[in-house]
């Protein structure tokens, strides 16, 4: 099996389109890397793979970067990765219990997934304001 679109997007946007060395800010070129190799028995599957850029890949390969370090890194990921998912959860809650929801242009993307899933819809207030409102779809997923 190889890896498809999907899961290179999906590495992707989990790094925040940016290689995953907390100390790098390199967008391109990125590079998705398998944390066990193929060959050492590692998967294809999202939880084996990260995405660095080319040069941090490159010093991964030249042993400046330690498997140990990657994988650290992924679970960073992972962390921030929980933490929104806590605050989207936290907005849903507070969404179905009635409350507002407001983000401004650098929190807005705390709630893109849940608009991406259909749990929520995003108003436009028009004073660098957006407003969440609960879908019938979040509504179910609350309950």
């Amino acid at each position: 099996m190889a890896v498809t679109q999907a899961q290179k997007r999906r590495i992707k946007q989990e790094a925040g389109f940016k290689c995953a060395v907390p100390t790098c800010t390199q967008t391109s070129p990125l590079e998705i890397h398998h944390i066990v190799h193929r060959h050492n028995g590692g998967t294809d599957e999202d939880e084996n793979l990260i995405c660095l850029c080319a040069g941090c890949h490159g010093r991964y390969h030249l042993n400046e970067i330690t498997a140990q370090a990657i994988t650290e890194y992924k679970q960073r990921l992972r962390r921030i990765s929980l933490i929104l998912a806590v605050h989207e959860y936290g907005f849903l809650e507070a969404l179905f219990r009635g409350q507002s929801v407001e983000l401004d242009n650098a929190t807005l993307n705390l709630g893109g997934r849940l608009e991406r899933n259909g749990l929520v819809t995003v108003t436009d207030l028009q004073n660098g304001q957006f407003r969440l409102n609960i879908t019938p779809n979040g509504r179910a997923f609350i309950q």
